[in-house]
């Protein structure tokens, strides 16, 4: 395990136990894992970045970026928006039926995969009144977002997201010897393939000093400034009773184990004459474990 957190000036990184069983090495800074869910915040960021460029709007309709020929399905006229895909109340399934059993993570379905299947599915709500959580929806966010912005997705996620910030380790498509640095949780794990297929959803590879670059930009502090979308990637879009019922974090299932998580932290206010403790403050932590499939 690995922990990296932010807390005002100070970056603190811990780890735990062993990069692959048995061989007694603690994951570094440079240790590469499987972030899984976390990715889709990196593509609801993509999106808040297309949306500041005017390149998407928040309401506009998936069909728009659908590929030739490509059908998509609606509610008694209300489609699919790009704000649905982000928020889990697209009424796509968590996802796409059909997967083959024990299969490695994150490389089903591929693009054209998810694409023919929508042509064929059908909603059983309207979009934008539940919430049920949906790997399927973000792969077709990123999807989306590389069809507007006219280029592939890993292109886009290198120009405006890990090479703006020096994130040299967080990628789809592994090198040899990132693949050497990858933690591996137990024996018979996911091999290390390219995850272009879980583009949005659960395909980032990354490390604990790239991670702790992208959550510096959440943060302000003597040395960093905080990033000018950063309230907008954190905008509450849905309030819970605007939804007839929400399914907010997935199931994963009662013998699924946690994967990377990330969570903020605010400690409470502390009367002070110096206006450095008077403040409130607020930590970040990622926590790096097991694989998960999002």
């Amino acid at each position: 395990m690995a922990l990296v957190v932010i807390d005002g000036n100070q970056r603190v990184f811990r780890s735990f136990g062993e990069t692959r069983p048995g061989n007694n090495q603690h994951p570094q800074l440079d240790s590469v894992i499987r972030i899984a869910s976390l990715s889709k915040l990196m593509t609801s960021e993509m999106l808040v970045k297309l949306l500041d460029q005017g390149v998407v709007k928040l309401n506009d309709p998936l069909s728009k970026y659908a590929p030739p020929g490509a059908r998509v399905p609606d509610w008694q006229g209300k489609p699919i928006t790009l704000v649905n895909l982000a928020t889990h109340t697209s009424a796509l399934p968590r996802e796409q039926p059909g997967g083959a059993a024990h299969r490695p993570v994150f490389v089903w379905p591929t693009r054209q995969q998810r694409w023919n299947w929508l042509s064929t599915a059908t909603l059983k709500t309207a979009p934008g009144s539940q919430a049920a959580y949906s790997n399927l929806a973000f792969d077709l966010l990123a999807d989306a977002l590389s069809t507007a912005a006219g280029k592939p997705y890993p292109q886009l996620f290198e120009e405006q997201i890990t090479r703006p910030l020096g994130m040299k380790d967080t990628t789809f498509t592994p090198s040899p010897d990132q693949c050497q640095r990858l933690m591996i949780p137990e024996k018979g794990a996911s091999p290390c393939n390219n995850t272009l297929a879980a583009i949005g959803s659960g395909g980032v590879y990354s490390t604990p000093g790239d991670m702790m670059r992208w959550m510096q930009q959440f943060l302000s502090s003597d040395f960093y400034t905080r990033s000018q979308q950063a309230d907008r990637m954190q905008t509450l879009i849905y309030q819970r009773n605007q939804l007839t019922r929400g399914d907010w974090y997935g199931r994963a299932g009662p013998r699924r184990r946690a994967g990377p998580r990330l969570g903020v932290y605010e400690a409470e206010e502390r009367p002070s004459g110096d206006y450095s403790e008077n403040r409130r403050r607020r930590r970040v932590y990622h926590l790096y474990g097991d694989e998960s499939a999002g």
